[in-house]
Parts: structure tokens; C-alpha cells; sequence
């Protein structure tokens, strides 16, 4: 099995750079082609960018080719998407202690092959952090797009926006209102949290949010659209929304026994499917 890797630029750790990227990748050559551009054109902010890719068979390895030295990538066989993300957690990991850079300085986002961010948000994201220098992770707000950038599903994107300005820890065990594209995490904290837990197919990172939650409490909550969600034939959530939920309900068993709790999230996950059927 043929692995390739691309070294990072020489100096980073001496300049001010501080995001570090993972994009996991299967067959998106539609789409990763944009991704890729909205992470390298912010690359003044960009430590390490890494696209861990499962062994394309499509164009997605020549597009990620033409990239060159502004990212680091590997194609190769691996066991899903959040398998994939761990791998990439590792190999960020290796980069920073190469580089003997403090963790304090670095923030961590995950971005999948078939969403973007949007112009000069990394540069937005380390202000926020910079201003509240006691938080670990932050959340923004997301557009919702088509496979041709349309927007699309406004009053979903509407109504968590909504849920966030209203947003209190225990929300989190009845509702997910965080827009996994716009979620960044210090890099230290990473480090306390761990990678995200494998067995979960569809809500790894909801599980990420409640780990951070318990931990560190309530993220930095910005207005401001930080990165656009796809939604297309393809997507998991498109194809597979109730069996989402139904390992959503299973995750937060373990964080909370409250019954009423639980109790409100099988009924909001009920009246979402209810609309998520309506409008699919």
C-alpha cells in the first residue's frame, strides 16, 4: 500500500501561525477542491493543514496533488471517517512536537472534503480566543449550502442560530445546535480530550462536544458565519437522519441519567425527523 506525504513549509513554528486542519477524505472530488482552497488561501494563520484521505478512487488525490507544499496529505485504506480524523489528530500531533511549538498557541478544527470555510475566519477565530483567554473551544454560526453554494434549509440554519443565543449547558443533552465546520478547539485542550471515539458513525463529534462541555464548560459563542455545511445526495446526514438520531439518544445516555432530559431529546428528535421528512 503506497502512502504519500507532503513535508510542511520550513519555519512555521517561527511565525505567527496557529490553526492546525484535518480534512478527512472518500471520493469528494466534486467538492474537496474548494475546501482546500478556503484552509490554504488563510495560510498567514495556517500551521498544519493535513488531508487524510481513504483511498480515493476517484480524481480526489489529483486535486489534492495540485495543492503542493501548502498541506500535507496520505492516501491510503482506512476504517471511516472518524477513523480518519484520529489518524489526522496524530499526525498534527507530530508536527507540533517537531516543531517544539506551545500548544497554547495552536487551534484545532476539523473540516470535511465537502465543506468550506469562508474568507479570513481563521484570523476572526483567533481574536475571539484571544479575548477570552479562559475558554477552550469556540462555536460559530454555519451556512447551509447546496451542491452549487446555494443557500438552502434557512429556517433550519434560523432556528440554531436561535438555540445558540439562548444557549445554556444542559441544552446540549436534548439538542445539538453546533455546526460542526464552525466549531475550533485550543489545541491543549485536544490534548486533555483525546481523539474522538471510533465506534461512533455519525455523531462523533456531537460525543466531542458533550467531552469538551464537561470538561471546559460552555464554548466562546460568535455570531458570525464562520464556514459553510454541504448538504448533496452523498452526505450521511441526507441519506441517514433517523439512524443519526438514534445513535445521538444512545451517546447522551452516557453523559446525563436525568429523565426529563432525556425525555426532551427523543421529543425533539421526533419533531425533527417529523420536518427533516418534510423537507427531503
Amino acid at each position: 500500500m503506497k502512502t504519500v506525504a507532503k513535508k510542511a513549509r520550513v519555519g512555521m513554528a517561527t511565525s505567527a501561525k496557529y490553526f492546525v486542519i484535518v480534512t478527512p477524505s472518500f471520493n469528494q472530488a466534486h467538492f474537496i477542491g474548494q475546501t482546500i482552497a478556503s484552509i490554504v488561501s488563510q495560510e498567514n494563520d495556517l500551521f498544519s493543514y493535513w488531508v487524510i484521505d481513504g483511498k480515493s478512487t476517484d480524481d480526489t488525490t489529483k486535486i489534492v496533488k495540485k495543492a503542493g507544499t501548502k498541506l500535507q496529505w496520505v492516501s491510503e485504506k482506512d476504517a471511516g471517517q472518524t477513523d480518519a480524523l484520529n489518524k489526522g489528530i496524530a499526525k498534527l500531533r507530530a508536527d507540533i512536537r517537531a516543531a517544539k511549538v506551545d500548544p497554547e498557541s495552536l487551534y484545532f478544527a476539523y473540516i470535511n472534503s465537502d465543506d468550506y470555510y469562508l474568507p479570513g475566519v481563521f484570523a476572526k477565530v483567533a481574536q475571539a480566543f484571544a479575548a477570552h483567554p479562559d475558554k477552550q473551544w469556540l462555536v460559530g454560526d454555519c451556512e447551509i449550502v447546496d451542491e452549487k453554494n446555494k443557500a438552502i434549509h434557512q429556517p433550519i440554519r434560523a432556528y440554531k442560530k436561535f438555540l445558540r443565543v439562548l444557549y445554556a449547558p444542559w441544552m446540549l443533552a436534548i439538542l445539538n445546535p453546533i455546526p460542526q465546520p464552525a466549531v475550533f478547539v485550543r489545541w491543549s485542550a485536544v490534548e486533555k480530550i483525546g481523539n474522538f471515539t471510533t465506534a461512533l458513525r455519525y455523531t462523533m463529534d456531537y460525543e466531542y462536544w458533550l467531552r469538551l462541555q464537561k470538561q471546559f464548560g460552555a464554548p466562546i459563542l460568535i455570531p458570525e458565519a464562520l464556514a459553510a455545511f454541504r448538504i448533496h445526495g452523498a452526505s450521511k446526514g441526507s441519506s441517514a437522519f433517523i439512524e443519526q438520531f438514534r445513535e445521538q439518544y444512545a451517546v447522551v445516555q452516557r453523559f446525563t441519567k436525568n429523565g426529563l432530559l432525556l425525555f426532551l431529546h427523543r421529543l425533539h428528535n421526533g419533531l425533527i425527523t417529523t420536518v427533516y421528512k418534510a423537507v427531503k
